[in-house]
């Protein structure tokens, strides 16, 4: 179980996003499609079942995120 609060999810899912979020709307694009879930006040617990497809698992940059 790995928990974030906001500014560390920003700091590292916006480099894979080209910093074109800034942390609001990053966490709450994470929160929209299940990247994340709330905790506690501005705490976050990532979902290690997001993306899986046969138990290979997609990133969210991978999947919401611009090509570089």
């Amino acid at each position: 179980m790995k928990i974030l609060n906001k500014h560390q999810l920003f700091m590292t899912q916006a480099p894979c996003f080209n910093f074109e979020l800034d942390e609001d709307e990053l966490l709450d694009k994470a929160l929209e499609v299940g990247f994340v879930t709330k905790v506690d006040e501005d705490l976050y617990e990532v979902n290690n079942n997001y993306g899986s497809v046969v138990d290979e698992p997609i990133e969210f940059h991978q999947q919401y995120g611009r090509s570089r």
